[in-house]
C-alpha cells in the first residue's frame, strides 16, 4: 500500500503543490511510506546502479572504509556519529523509517551511504557500453587527442585534473608530455568505487576524458 500511495503522489504531482494545504496533501500521501520506497519509487533518485543491501552483505566492507574516511556521517538520536560497524544495520533500519522530506538529515545519509553504486569505475564503463581511450592497444594517437581534449578544458575549475602522477606535465602545453599522464590516470581510476568520496566528481573527469 505504501509504495503504491508513493507512486500515486508522484504520479499526481502531490508534492508540487504549494501552501499549507499543499503540504497537508503532501504529508496524506507520504504518511507511512518508508525511506527506501520513497527513493525506490523517486524519478529523481531511483536507478538501475544502485540498490540498498542486505546487512550481511560482503561487499559493505568497501562502504565501510569509505564511510570512516568522510567528515559528514550521520548521528543517533543523542547526536553520536553512527560508527563504521554499525552502518549497515543503520542503513537498514532507517531506511525503512518513515520518509518526512528531501532535506530531513537521514534522507540525505541514506542517499549517500545506503543507496549505493557497487561498481568500480572500471565496471560502470562496461555496464554503459562504453571503453577506456586505447585500451585494447597502446594507441598513442588517441591519448594524444584525449589529451588535447583535456586541454581545451583545463583552465575550467570543474575539468581540471589534480592528484596525477605528474601535474605539471599533465596541465602543461605539450601532448607527448601530457598525454601519458592523462593515460596513467585514467588507468588508476578504473579501480576506484563509484560510492567512494569525491566519486562523482572524478567520474565526470573520467568519463569525459577517459572513454571512447
Amino acid at each position: 500500500m505504501a509504495t503504491a500511495l508513493a507512486k500515486a503522489a508522484m504520479a499526481s504531482g502531490a508534492a508540487g503543490v504549494t501552501g499549507a494545504s499543499g503540504f497537508g496533501i503532501y504529508k496524506q500521501f507520504f504518511s507511512g511510506v518508508s525511506i527506501r520506497d520513497t527513493i525506490l519509487n523517486s524519478k529523481e533518485h531511483s536507478n538501475k546502479w544502485n540498490k540498498f543491501l542486505e546487512a550481511k552483505d560482503p561487499k559493505w566492507s568497501g562502504i565501510q572504509e569509505e564511510y570512516g574516511k568522510s567528515n559528514s556521517k550521520p548521528t543517533d538520536s543523542d547526536g553520536k556519529e553512527i560508527k563504521k560497524e554499525d552502518l549497515p544495520s543503520w542503513c537498514v533500519s532507517e531506511s525503512g523509517k518513515d520518509y518526512s522530506g528531501k532535506e530531513d538529515s537521514i534522507f540525505k545519509a541514506i542517499l549517500r551511504w545506503c543507496y549505493v553504486n557497487t561498481n568500480n569505475f572500471g565496471e560502470q564503463v562496461k555496464a554503459l557500453g562504453r571503453e577506456l581511450v586505447g585500451d585494447e592497444s597502446d594507441d598513442t594517437n588517441a591519448w594524444k587527442a584525449a589529451w588535447n581534449k583535456y586541454k581545451d578544458k583545463k583552465s575550467q575549475a570543474q575539468w581540471k585534473i589534480t592528484g596525477s602522477s605528474d601535474d605539471t606535465k599533465l596541465n602543461g602545453d605539450k601532448d607527448t608530455d601530457g598525454s601519458p599522464i592523462l593515460k596513467t590516470w585514467c588507468s588508476n581510476q578504473k579501480s576506484v568505487a563509484m560510492y567512494a568520496n569525491g566519486a562523482e566528481d572524478t567520474f565526470s573527469k573520467f568519463k569525459e576524458f577517459c572513454l571512447k
